[in-house]
């Protein structure tokens, strides 16, 4: 069970949300994620040739690209996990051309403060993120134990380099 802290933050914590993927969870500090909201079908996209970008959601009146992050040798079952929420992340990069993107998410995010002592990084297994099937979308990532759980912190500055790959 993890253990959520009430008490104030501390200089050593860092805010940060637990994302739920198919299969396993996302890390994110909290400044990087703009807004959880409800999950809404993507609209196709016909640009990019790519199985990782679902296609494009409207937020705040904008048209955001909606991606799909796994961890490689895992195979989503859209069956036991299918997506309800979405995340919507701030860029981090000016090159990106949307300042806002999508991350697919297939439960409700939780709120955590991370002690900075209380991350380890794994190096028993490759630390990649990747897509289903073209394995396209390749970033690296730590594999990180929080409270003896497991959690992956990608590198977003890869993922938009990538999505601005795709759209330019």
């Amino acid at each position: 069970m993890m253990k959520i802290s009430v008490r104030a933050v501390s200089p050593d914590q860092i805010p940060c949300l637990l994302l739920p993927n198919k299969g396993f969870r996302l890390i994110l500090p909290n400044t990087t994620v703009a807004e959880i909201i409800s999950w809404q079908n993507p609209q196709p996209q016909h640009t990019a040739n790519s199985d990782w970008v679902l296609g494009f959601f409207e937020w705040r009146e904008k048209r955001l690209p909606l991606l799909s992050i796994h961890i490689s040798g895992q195979v989503p079952n859209d069956d036991v996990q299918p997506f309800t929420k979405i995340a919507v992340l701030n860029a981090v990069s000016d090159d990106l051309g949307f300042s806002y993107y999508g991350v697919a998410l297939s439960g409700t995010p939780k709120l955590v403060r991370v002690d900075r002592e209380d991350i380890s990084t794994s190096e028993s297994e490759p630390n990649h993120l990747v897509v289903p099937e073209k394995l396209s979308l390749q970033t690296s990532g730590s594999k990180v134990m929080l409270n003896g759980e497991e959690a992956w912190l990608p590198n977003l500055d890869e993922v938009e380099q990538q999505v601005t790959r795709l759209f330019r």
